[in-house]
């Protein structure tokens, strides 16, 4: 069922570009871009965008940001040379190191303080330590290169085409995990296990074992998305944003109004946030109806083997919450199978028919996590 969704205009100048945004929190947000009228500019809000302070800057392009928290992270401008730009303090001052150049970047990613990686348009793999004051050249044949995910600091993901390549060691190797997957456009992980991806011609496609297998859960032909948690938000970056606030199970479709969406992000209270470079605007969408519930994929419970055929295993760190109560949920949302929490306990899968089953593990400390697998004939 489309709607025409309530937008929330939160900043306009139709002198503006923006090219990315990082969200550190549910109220900060920092914006960065350029100006048609030359120059770029940082912007940055500690109230959920009703009030900004700004930066602006002699140069173009400012192409990335990246917060580490609310006021420490990096930002990265284009160009000969291209500079990484750290701070500890919002962006109020900045200590900035030259690296390659790059036409424009693609992907940053701070994996602590001083480390990190970026991504540039030219098919070039690069890491930074010492804040930037060094970097090293990690490949230059990623040539059909669509976006950097990683879903902890150990594990990472490049999409190159229809070639998924992964790391599993912080970034010290770099192989490809699979050479068949669709069109890995606007790629995303939110764990190590579950991702996304966009192909404009096929639509969203999901995994939940790491990529080596991804399946079609909607046709919309989407060319960005984003993910936090069980909550998806992709658009085709005209006027529509399709939503799913169950791991990609059901859609809801809405017209945004807008010429042209640049950009789209979720922070971490759950709302979206879309660019409309043709008008200017920087806008929010509230949670939509249905996603009223934000969940959590922890990394410190393993669910296993996925894909499963007879049985399905849960494993969790030491120093995690304990877990209580199992259930199982199907496509349709029917519970399948709900029981105390066993440690080492085979749970039988065979009689379930195969799909995608989502894992509801609920724990001491009165928090829920929930994972996804799929059961296979």
């Amino acid at each position: 069922m489309q709607s025409h969704a309530q937008w929330t205009i939160l900043y306009h100048d139709s002198d503006r570009v923006y090219t990315d945004a990082s969200f550190p929190t549910a109220t900060d947000i920092y914006v960065v871009g350029y100006k048609w009228s030359g120059g770029s500019f940082l912007m940055r809000s500690n109230d959920g965008g009703l009030n900004w302070t700004q930066r602006s800057f002699a140069f173009n392009v400012m192409s990335q940001v990246f917060m580490i928290n609310a006021t420490e992270g990096y930002m990265m401008k284009a160009g000969t040379p291209s500079i990484l730009f750290y701070t500890t303090d919002g962006f109020n001052t900045f200590v900035t190191h030259n690296v390659d150049s790059a036409y424009a970047i693609v992907d940053l990613y701070a994996q602590s303080s001083s480390e990190g990686f970026y991504l540039n348009n030219g098919g070039f793999l690069r890491s930074f330590s010492q804040y930037g004051a060094q970097y090293q050249r990690l490949t230059d044949t990623l040539v059909n290169i669509t976006r950097l995910s990683f879903a902890d600091p150990s594990t990472g993901f490049v999409g190159n085409g229809t070639i998924l390549t992964q790391t599993t060691d912080a970034g010290l190797t770099w192989t490809a995990s699979n050479l068949n997957a669709p069109y890995l456009g606007a790629l995303t992980f939110t764990t190590v296990d579950t991702g996304y991806c966009a192909d404009n011609a096929m639509g969203i496609f999901r995994t939940v074992d790491g990529g080596t297998n991804f399946q079609l859960v909607s046709s919309f032909p989407a060319l960005l998305i984003a993910a936090d948690r069980n909550l998806l938000a992709a658009t085709d970056m005209l006027n529509t944003v399709v939503w799913s606030s169950d791991f990609g199970q059901t859609w809801a479709y809405e017209n945004t109004g807008t010429a042209f969406i640049h950009d789209i992000f979720i922070n971490p209270a759950g709302s979206c946030f879309i660019f409309d470079n043709l008008a200017g605007d920087l806008l929010r969408r509230e949670l939509p109806l249905g996603l009223s519930q934000l969940h959590t994929e922890s990394n410190a419970v393993r669910v296993y083997p996925n894909p499963a055929t007879d049985f399905l295993c849960i494993a969790q760190a030491d120093d995690a919450a304990a877990i209580v109560t199992v259930q199982l949920v199907d496509a349709f949302g029917r519970e399948v199978y709900a029981a105390p929490f066993r440690s080492g306990e085979k749970i039988p899968v065979n009689k379930f028919s195969a799909g995608v089953y989502m894992v509801v593990l609920r724990t001491d400390s009165g928090k829920t996590n929930y994972h996804l697998f799929i059961k296979q004939n």
